[in-house]
């Protein structure tokens, strides 16, 4: 789930003080605003956060696996998403670094 672009959030804790006064103090007033000139998925914490409980929470989304949602629309996932050589490597990568032994790993491996 994308939740879009949040000023507000600590997406800035590392910008300099003046991008981190506008990040926090000056942007989450001017999110219409954002929504126009650079991108509409621009929210609020809360709308981002609604949109997350929803759903893991709904119905009519209940069992859904597999799908990538910007809030709560339904989109296509990046092109490099489908390349299964790279869905390869990255499962490869994540079970060699998280398996702390041989008898995980192969437990890890039995999940593929």
């Amino acid at each position: 789930m994308d939740p879009g672009l949040m000023p507000g959030t600590g997406l800035a804790r590392e910008a300099n003080m003046l991008e981190h006064w506008l990040w926090n103090f000056v942007l989450p007033h001017l999110i219409w605003l954002l929504r126009l000139v650079a991108t509409p998925n621009t929210h609020t914490p809360a709308e981002s956060g609604a949109a997350l409980a929803r759903l893991a929470t709904a119905a009519d989304v209940e069992g859904t696996t597999g799908k990538y949602f910007e809030g709560l629309n339904e989109i296509k996932s990046s092109k490099d998403s489908y390349d299964a050589s790279k869905q390869e490597d990255l499962w490869n990568w994540t079970v060699s670094y998280l398996a702390k032994d041989e008898r995980e790993k192969a437990r890890f491996e039995s999940l593929k």
